[in-house]
């Protein structure tokens, strides 16, 4: 039978441990920090320094006291406040949204009207004539324009197609190069010539074997960086 029986559940059996109270903070060890500082490097060739941190802006340990007490005061407060109840809303007619929309439409426009009576000063009235004599201007502008560019097409003469062929025959021909005595007396170079010529020109120098170019010294990054720094610093950017 003991193979059925369920074992104790301890966990219930212990009440829950109660949370640790937080102990509240000291406002002299605030006060009494000291000051910390950090190494620091201004380049990866510069040596490392060591610099003390701003300090914090001093603070009276009584005002820290006094605003500590403050704040557990309040919090104290808060926590003997009852419950706030909220009690559900009710819904909304169909009567009073008519009515709603009523008075908004009602308040709107008698700002529209008190809108239009304050600025009725500053509207003016168009001009009819003024306006007539424009659209006039501008159409005797559009008709002039174009006037003119029908003068300057009619000007444009096409070409007779009898013309076009009379000056093709005075043009000729080509010449044919092929048929003059120099070109005649050019002699084909043969595949052999080409390969007994190229023999010699012999084989490019190499000049990595020269003992000057054995002497090049390879310039690290560091130096080229250098180099390079100190030649904007002379010259500038030519792209500003």
């Amino acid at each position: 039978m003991g193979l059925f029986g369920k074992k104790k559940n301890t966990a219930e059996s212990k009440p829950a441990a109660a949370p640790a109270k937080q102990q509240p903070v000291n406002p002299d060890d605030i006060w009494n920090t000291q000051r910390k500082s950090v190494r620091v490097k201004e380049s990866k060739y510069a040596d490392e320094t060591t610099e003390a941190l701003n300090e914090p802006i001093s603070i009276d340990p009584e005002t820290i006291k006094k605003k500590m007490e403050a704040l557990e005061r309040e919090l104290e407060e808060q926590k003997n406040k009852p419950a706030k109840k909220y009690e559900p809303i009710a819904s909304v007619e169909d009567d009073e949204v008519l009515s709603a929309q009523a008075k908004y439409e009602e308040q709107y426009r008698i700002e529209h009207e008190k809108y239009i009576a304050s600025h009725k000063q500053d509207i003016d009235e168009a001009n009819t004539s003024d306006v007539d004599r424009k659209i006039n201007d501008m159409v005797e502008e559009h008709d002039r324009r174009e006037e003119e560019t029908k003068k300057v097409l009619n000007k444009i003469e096409v070409t007779d197609d009898e013309k076009m062929r009379s000056g093709l025959d005075e043009l000729g021909t080509a010449k044919d190069v092929t048929l003059d005595a120099d070109y005649k007396n050019i002699k084909e170079v043969s595949p052999d010539e080409v390969a007994e010529k190229m023999t010699t020109l012999g084989v490019a120098k190499d000049v990595t074997l020269d003992a000057d170019y054995k002497n090049i010294e390879e310039i690290s990054a560091e130096d080229a960086e250098s180099k390079t720094r100190e030649f904007l610093e002379k010259y500038g950017d030519q792209n500003d």
